[in-house]
Protein backbone atom coordinates (compact mmCIF):
# COMPACT_ATOMS: atom_id res chain seq x y z
CA UNK A 1 0.00 0.00 0.00
CA UNK A 2 2.66 2.62 0.93
CA UNK A 3 4.36 1.66 -2.62
CA UNK A 4 0.96 2.47 -4.32
CA UNK A 5 0.68 5.41 -2.53
CA UNK A 6 4.03 7.11 -3.27
CA UNK A 7 3.52 5.94 -6.86
CA UNK A 8 0.36 8.23 -6.52
CA UNK A 9 1.72 10.90 -5.19
CA UNK A 10 4.81 11.12 -7.26
CA UNK A 11 2.63 10.65 -10.48
CA UNK A 12 -0.20 13.61 -9.44
CA UNK A 13 3.05 15.59 -8.64
CA UNK A 14 4.40 15.22 -12.48
CA UNK A 15 0.96 16.62 -13.73
CA UNK A 16 -0.76 17.93 -11.09
CA UNK A 17 -2.66 20.75 -12.51
CA UNK A 18 -3.60 18.73 -16.07
CA UNK A 19 -5.25 16.14 -13.74
CA UNK A 20 -6.80 18.47 -11.32
CA UNK A 21 -8.49 20.67 -14.08
CA UNK A 22 -9.56 17.76 -16.11
CA UNK A 23 -11.40 16.07 -13.20
CA UNK A 24 -12.67 19.57 -12.34
CA UNK A 25 -14.04 19.21 -15.67
CA UNK A 26 -15.44 16.28 -16.19
CA UNK A 27 -17.28 15.99 -13.14
CA UNK A 28 -18.74 19.44 -13.85
CA UNK A 29 -19.96 17.98 -17.23
CA UNK A 30 -20.80 14.58 -15.28
CA UNK A 31 -22.85 16.68 -12.43
CA UNK A 32 -24.27 18.94 -15.28
CA UNK A 33 -25.71 16.08 -17.39
CA UNK A 34 -27.12 14.73 -13.97
CA UNK A 35 -28.81 17.72 -13.08
CA UNK A 36 -30.63 18.33 -16.47
CA UNK A 37 -31.30 14.62 -15.99
CA UNK A 38 -33.29 15.51 -13.33
CA UNK A 39 -34.59 18.63 -14.60
CA UNK A 40 -36.33 16.56 -17.93
CA UNK A 41 -37.76 14.27 -16.21
CA UNK A 42 -39.42 16.24 -13.34
CA UNK A 43 -40.66 18.71 -15.95
CA UNK A 44 -42.02 15.84 -18.41
CA UNK A 45 -43.81 14.58 -15.53
CA UNK A 46 -44.99 18.13 -14.74
CA UNK A 47 -45.90 18.83 -18.46
CA UNK A 48 -48.12 14.87 -19.04
CA UNK A 49 -50.03 16.24 -15.61
CA UNK A 50 -50.66 19.67 -17.15
CA UNK A 51 -51.86 17.73 -20.19
CA UNK A 52 -53.79 15.61 -18.96
CA UNK A 53 -55.75 18.15 -16.59
CA UNK A 54 -55.99 21.22 -18.71
CA UNK A 55 -54.17 20.86 -22.44
CA UNK A 56 -54.86 24.49 -22.68
CA UNK A 57 -53.02 25.82 -20.07
CA UNK A 58 -49.94 24.23 -20.72
CA UNK A 59 -47.91 26.19 -23.30
CA UNK A 60 -45.50 27.47 -20.62
CA UNK A 61 -44.98 24.49 -19.33
CA UNK A 62 -44.51 22.82 -22.35
CA UNK A 63 -41.80 25.23 -23.55
CA UNK A 64 -39.79 24.69 -20.04
CA UNK A 65 -40.15 21.27 -20.02
CA UNK A 66 -38.53 21.37 -23.92
CA UNK A 67 -35.48 23.72 -22.30
CA UNK A 68 -33.50 21.36 -20.25
CA UNK A 69 -33.18 18.64 -23.72
CA UNK A 70 -30.97 21.69 -25.57
CA UNK A 71 -29.13 21.65 -22.90
CA UNK A 72 -28.84 17.86 -22.58
CA UNK A 73 -27.80 17.25 -26.27
CA UNK A 74 -25.00 20.38 -25.69
CA UNK A 75 -23.35 18.18 -22.76
CA UNK A 76 -23.86 15.29 -25.37
CA UNK A 77 -21.66 16.92 -28.37
CA UNK A 78 -19.41 17.61 -25.14
CA UNK A 79 -19.12 14.13 -23.87
CA UNK A 80 -18.31 13.54 -27.66
CA UNK A 81 -15.22 15.50 -28.08
CA UNK A 82 -13.95 14.75 -24.57
CA UNK A 83 -11.96 11.75 -24.96
CA UNK A 84 -9.54 13.64 -27.04
CA UNK A 85 -9.46 16.71 -25.02
CA UNK A 86 -8.36 14.66 -22.04
CA UNK A 87 -6.16 11.94 -24.10
CA UNK A 88 -4.11 15.08 -25.77
CA UNK A 89 -3.89 17.21 -22.28
CA UNK A 90 -2.67 14.08 -20.13
CA UNK A 91 -0.91 12.10 -22.95
CA UNK A 92 0.97 14.80 -24.63
CA UNK A 93 3.47 15.81 -21.69
CA UNK A 94 3.59 12.74 -20.71
CA UNK A 95 7.59 11.96 -21.82
CA UNK A 96 7.88 14.91 -23.11
CA UNK A 97 8.14 17.12 -19.65
CA UNK A 98 10.65 15.18 -18.85
CA UNK A 99 12.67 15.60 -22.00
CA UNK A 100 12.22 19.03 -22.45
CA UNK A 101 12.81 20.12 -18.76
CA UNK A 102 15.96 18.17 -18.95
CA UNK A 103 15.01 15.71 -16.11
CA UNK A 104 14.63 12.52 -18.11
CA UNK A 105 18.32 11.01 -17.19
CA UNK A 106 17.88 11.61 -14.00
CA UNK A 107 14.35 9.71 -14.17
CA UNK A 108 14.98 6.90 -16.11
CA UNK A 109 18.30 6.55 -14.39
CA UNK A 110 16.34 6.41 -10.10
CA UNK A 111 13.70 3.87 -11.84
CA UNK A 112 14.65 0.42 -12.24
CA UNK A 113 14.36 0.98 -15.82
CA UNK A 114 13.02 3.03 -18.60
CA UNK A 115 10.32 0.94 -19.17
CA UNK A 116 9.27 0.33 -15.97
CA UNK A 117 9.14 4.02 -15.91
CA UNK A 118 6.97 4.41 -18.60
CA UNK A 119 4.62 1.64 -17.49
CA UNK A 120 4.19 2.97 -14.29
CA UNK A 121 3.47 7.23 -15.58
CA UNK A 122 1.24 5.71 -18.38
CA UNK A 123 -0.29 3.59 -15.49
CA UNK A 124 -1.19 6.68 -13.76
CA UNK A 125 -2.41 9.09 -16.98
CA UNK A 126 -4.83 6.17 -17.87
CA UNK A 127 -6.28 5.27 -14.80
CA UNK A 128 -6.92 8.67 -14.81
CA UNK A 129 -8.33 9.03 -17.52
CA UNK A 130 -10.49 6.44 -17.76
CA UNK A 131 -11.99 7.10 -14.46
CA UNK A 132 -13.26 10.62 -16.35
CA UNK A 133 -14.46 8.69 -18.92
CA UNK A 134 -16.55 6.65 -17.00
CA UNK A 135 -18.26 9.19 -14.90
CA UNK A 136 -18.68 10.70 -18.74
CA UNK A 137 -19.54 7.44 -20.09
CA UNK A 138 -22.24 6.88 -17.15
CA UNK A 139 -23.87 10.47 -16.95
CA UNK A 140 -24.31 10.63 -21.31
CA UNK A 141 -25.89 6.96 -21.20
CA UNK A 142 -28.80 9.11 -18.35
CA UNK A 143 -28.84 12.05 -19.88
CA UNK A 144 -29.48 10.23 -23.74
CA UNK A 145 -32.23 7.90 -22.23
CA UNK A 146 -33.90 10.65 -20.77
CA UNK A 147 -34.39 12.69 -23.94
CA UNK A 148 -36.77 10.20 -25.17
CA UNK A 149 -37.48 7.67 -22.79
CA UNK A 150 -39.09 5.37 -25.09
CA UNK A 151 -36.21 4.38 -26.54
CA UNK A 152 -34.20 1.26 -25.34
CA UNK A 153 -30.44 2.71 -25.71
CA UNK A 154 -29.18 -0.38 -25.33
CA UNK A 155 -30.88 -1.32 -28.82
CA UNK A 156 -30.62 2.07 -30.31
CA UNK A 157 -27.91 4.09 -32.17
CA UNK A 158 -28.96 7.63 -31.01
CA UNK A 159 -25.95 9.53 -29.60
CA UNK A 160 -24.04 6.18 -30.28
CA UNK A 161 -20.87 8.11 -30.84
CA UNK A 162 -21.31 10.38 -27.25
CA UNK A 163 -22.18 8.08 -24.81
CA UNK A 164 -21.47 5.10 -23.32
CA UNK A 165 -18.10 3.09 -23.35
CA UNK A 166 -17.44 3.71 -26.62
CA UNK A 167 -15.81 7.13 -24.69
CA UNK A 168 -13.34 4.86 -22.80
CA UNK A 169 -12.64 3.51 -25.55
CA UNK A 170 -11.72 6.42 -27.58
CA UNK A 171 -10.18 8.41 -24.82
CA UNK A 172 -7.56 5.17 -24.21
CA UNK A 173 -6.97 5.27 -27.97
CA UNK A 174 -6.33 9.41 -27.74
CA UNK A 175 -4.22 9.02 -24.77
CA UNK A 176 -2.23 6.29 -25.94
CA UNK A 177 -1.33 8.49 -29.31
CA UNK A 178 -0.96 11.76 -27.59
CA UNK A 179 1.85 9.79 -25.26
CA UNK A 180 3.70 8.48 -28.65
CA UNK A 181 3.67 12.28 -30.06
CA UNK A 182 4.87 13.82 -27.23
CA UNK A 183 7.54 10.54 -26.54
CA UNK A 184 8.99 11.70 -30.74
CA UNK A 185 9.01 15.31 -30.12
CA UNK A 186 10.38 15.91 -26.57
CA UNK A 187 8.78 19.29 -26.64
CA UNK A 188 5.66 19.94 -24.36
CA UNK A 189 4.18 22.54 -27.02
CA UNK A 190 5.23 21.19 -29.97
CA UNK A 191 3.58 17.98 -28.29
CA UNK A 192 0.36 19.58 -27.27
CA UNK A 193 -0.03 20.81 -31.10
CA UNK A 194 1.22 17.95 -32.98
CA UNK A 195 -0.92 15.69 -31.00
CA UNK A 196 -4.16 17.48 -31.95
CA UNK A 197 -3.66 17.00 -36.03
CA UNK A 198 -2.20 13.52 -35.22
CA UNK A 199 -5.04 11.95 -33.01
CA UNK A 200 -7.51 13.92 -35.26
CA UNK A 201 -6.34 12.17 -38.07
CA UNK A 202 -5.60 8.88 -37.31
CA UNK A 203 -9.60 8.96 -35.88
CA UNK A 204 -10.78 10.52 -39.44
CA UNK A 205 -9.29 7.42 -40.99
CA UNK A 206 -10.17 5.29 -37.87
CA UNK A 207 -13.96 6.86 -38.82
CA UNK A 208 -13.72 5.47 -42.73
CA UNK A 209 -12.66 2.01 -41.54
CA UNK A 210 -15.76 2.13 -39.45
CA UNK A 211 -17.87 3.56 -41.98
CA UNK A 212 -16.52 0.94 -44.89
CA UNK A 213 -17.16 -2.29 -42.12
CA UNK A 214 -20.64 -1.04 -40.72
CA UNK A 215 -21.38 -0.73 -45.04
CA UNK A 216 -20.07 -3.80 -45.32
CA UNK A 217 -22.42 -5.27 -42.72
CA UNK A 218 -25.20 -2.94 -43.40
CA UNK A 219 -28.97 -4.21 -44.98
CA UNK A 220 -30.06 -2.98 -47.93
CA UNK A 221 -34.09 -1.78 -47.33
CA UNK A 222 -36.42 -0.33 -49.41
CA UNK A 223 -37.26 3.29 -48.25
CA UNK A 224 -40.54 4.68 -47.55
CA UNK A 225 -41.24 9.01 -48.01
CA UNK A 226 -44.16 8.06 -46.35
CA UNK A 227 -42.46 6.79 -42.77
CA UNK A 228 -39.38 9.13 -43.68
CA UNK A 229 -36.14 8.65 -41.72
CA UNK A 230 -37.16 4.59 -40.98
CA UNK A 231 -37.01 3.13 -37.81
CA UNK A 232 -35.96 4.58 -35.01
CA UNK A 233 -32.74 3.75 -33.53
CA UNK A 234 -31.17 1.85 -36.84
CA UNK A 235 -28.09 3.10 -37.90
CA UNK A 236 -28.21 4.93 -41.92
CA UNK A 237 -25.44 4.59 -43.66
CA UNK A 238 -25.78 5.71 -47.23
CA UNK A 239 -29.21 5.86 -49.55
CA UNK A 240 -29.40 5.47 -53.27
CA UNK A 241 -31.21 3.32 -56.10
CA UNK A 242 -32.16 0.37 -56.82
CA UNK A 243 -32.46 -0.17 -60.29
CA UNK A 244 -34.48 -2.23 -62.78
CA UNK A 245 -31.98 -4.68 -62.63
CA UNK A 246 -31.31 -5.27 -59.05
CA UNK A 247 -28.34 -3.68 -58.85
CA UNK A 248 -28.17 -1.07 -55.49
CA UNK A 249 -26.02 1.74 -56.36
CA UNK A 250 -25.14 4.86 -53.86
CA UNK A 251 -26.40 8.33 -55.07
CA UNK A 252 -22.60 8.72 -55.79
CA UNK A 253 -22.44 5.70 -57.72
CA UNK A 254 -24.98 7.28 -59.77
CA UNK A 255 -23.93 9.96 -60.56
CA UNK A 256 -20.47 8.57 -61.23
CA UNK A 257 -22.40 5.91 -63.70
CA UNK A 258 -24.09 8.61 -66.02
CA UNK A 259 -28.14 7.70 -65.11
CA UNK A 260 -27.71 10.75 -63.55
CA UNK A 261 -27.04 14.32 -65.04
CA UNK A 262 -25.49 17.18 -63.79
CA UNK A 263 -29.10 18.79 -63.76
CA UNK A 264 -31.19 16.74 -61.27
CA UNK A 265 -34.72 17.20 -61.81
CA UNK A 266 -34.05 17.20 -66.17
CA UNK A 267 -32.68 13.14 -65.54
CA UNK A 268 -33.98 10.32 -63.60
CA UNK A 269 -35.26 12.69 -61.44
CA UNK A 270 -38.08 14.67 -63.64
CA UNK A 271 -40.67 12.72 -61.41
CA UNK A 272 -41.27 10.51 -58.42
CA UNK A 273 -44.04 8.51 -57.52
CA UNK A 274 -45.14 8.20 -53.36
CA UNK A 275 -43.16 4.84 -53.52
CA UNK A 276 -39.71 6.51 -53.91
CA UNK A 277 -39.07 5.30 -57.37
CA UNK A 278 -37.43 7.69 -60.13
CA UNK A 279 -38.69 7.61 -63.73
CA UNK A 280 -37.15 9.32 -66.95
CA UNK A 281 -40.28 10.90 -67.79
CA UNK A 282 -43.90 10.65 -67.53
CA UNK A 283 -44.68 8.14 -69.88
CA UNK A 284 -42.10 5.64 -67.95
CA UNK A 285 -44.05 6.50 -64.93
CA UNK A 286 -47.51 5.29 -66.57
CA UNK A 287 -45.88 2.53 -67.72
CA UNK A 288 -44.85 1.79 -64.51
CA UNK A 289 -41.03 1.52 -65.59
CA UNK A 290 -38.68 3.35 -62.94
CA UNK A 291 -35.26 3.70 -63.74
CA UNK A 292 -34.69 2.75 -59.99
CA UNK A 293 -36.26 3.18 -56.68
CA UNK A 294 -34.66 4.64 -53.62
CA UNK A 295 -32.95 2.31 -50.99
CA UNK A 296 -30.87 2.79 -47.66
CA UNK A 297 -28.20 1.04 -46.11
CA UNK A 298 -29.19 0.27 -42.41
CA UNK A 299 -27.43 -0.95 -39.65
CA UNK A 300 -30.67 -1.73 -37.57
CA UNK A 301 -30.34 -1.15 -33.98
CA UNK A 302 -30.36 -4.40 -32.50
CA UNK A 303 -26.88 -4.52 -33.76
CA UNK A 304 -25.52 -1.44 -31.15
CA UNK A 305 -24.33 -3.31 -28.83
CA UNK A 306 -22.05 -5.94 -30.63
CA UNK A 307 -21.08 -2.77 -32.80
CA UNK A 308 -20.07 -0.73 -29.96
CA UNK A 309 -18.03 -3.77 -28.72
CA UNK A 310 -16.01 -4.39 -31.83
CA UNK A 311 -15.38 -0.67 -31.95
CA UNK A 312 -14.06 -0.43 -28.70
CA UNK A 313 -11.91 -3.61 -29.42
CA UNK A 314 -10.04 -1.74 -32.31
CA UNK A 315 -9.83 1.23 -30.27
CA UNK A 316 -8.38 -0.96 -27.95
CA UNK A 317 -5.95 -2.12 -30.27
CA UNK A 318 -5.03 0.98 -31.43
CA UNK A 319 -4.28 2.60 -28.29
CA UNK A 320 -2.17 -0.46 -26.98
CA UNK A 321 -0.20 -0.21 -30.06
CA UNK A 322 0.71 3.29 -29.23
CA UNK A 323 1.25 2.57 -25.70
CA UNK A 324 3.82 -0.20 -27.10
CA UNK A 325 5.52 2.41 -29.94
CA UNK A 326 5.82 5.15 -27.39
CA UNK A 327 7.72 2.70 -25.18
CA UNK A 328 10.00 1.56 -27.88
CA UNK A 329 10.47 5.06 -28.58
CA UNK A 330 11.35 6.00 -24.69
CA UNK A 331 13.84 2.96 -24.31
CA UNK A 332 15.71 3.99 -27.70
CA UNK A 333 15.67 8.20 -27.42
CA UNK A 334 18.85 9.98 -25.54
CA UNK A 335 17.57 12.50 -22.62
CA UNK A 336 18.22 16.09 -24.10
Amino acid sequence: MRSAGTWLRLSYRQQGWEVFLIAVAAAAVGIGMFWVSSQMESLRALRDACLADNPQLCDAIVGRAYEPTQTAQLLLRLSELAPFAVGILLGAPLVAREVDGRTAQLAWTMSRSRTRWFVLRSAFVAMVAMLCMGLLAWSSDLAAALLDPSRDLTRDFNFADARGPILVARGFAALALAVLVGAVLGRVLPALLAAIFVVAGIFIGFGLLDGAILKAEAQVVRTDPATGTGIPGDHWIDTGLELADGTDLTWDEVNQSGLRGRDVASQIAFTQDDRGCWYASEADMAANQPVGCEVAWVVAGERYPGVTVRRSAMLGGLGIIGLVAAAFVVQRRRPE
